[in-house]
């Protein structure tokens, strides 16, 4: 017996709708990292991770944040303060790239670990949860280099 055209149409969106709720409800099934906050792209390369702004902000924040270039437990790319006080998780400014470890800031020279680094920005909260096993204290957004 041959579908006809309204039952063809109904099997093919009820298996685009199939298809949607499945994606919806993948998540990362354990293991792998997080998705990215809202905002946000998370950069993985040579075991390192590193959030950087999605797009260009309209507004910039002028706190300075210097310190060193370091690595958390998980992996995550963390600003450790010249002062000594605990590691900052950094979403570092849009056009950020990660390549073999080393870290190129829009503005700035390449930054490997251990590398001094000055970035222009503000302590906010993350809108969402933070990748898997990042686990630096409060979350610098860069946003001017």
């Amino acid at each position: 017996m041959k579908a006809s055209w309204g039952d063809r149409r109904r099997m093919i969106a009820g298996a685009a709708l199939l298809g949607l709720a499945l994606a919806g409800c993948s998540g990362d099934g354990g293991g792998g990292a997080a998705a990215a906050p809202s905002g946000t792209v998370l950069l993985e390369d040579s075991g390192m991770k590193l959030l950087a702004l999605a797009e260009e902000p309209d507004a910039h924040m002028d706190a300075l944040l210097q310190g060193n270039l370091a690595v958390d437990e998980g992996g995550c790319a963390v600003v450790a303060p010249r002062d000594g006080s605990g590691p900052v998780l950094v979403v570092f400014p849009h056009g950020t790239t990660l390549e073999a470890g080393v870290v190129q800031v829009p503005g700035k020279k390449q930054l490997g670990l251990g590398d001094l680094i000055s970035l222009g920005g503000g302590i906010m909260p993350l809108d969402g949860e933070r990748p898997r096993d990042c686990t630096g204290g409060d979350v610098f957004w860069g946003s001017q280099p």
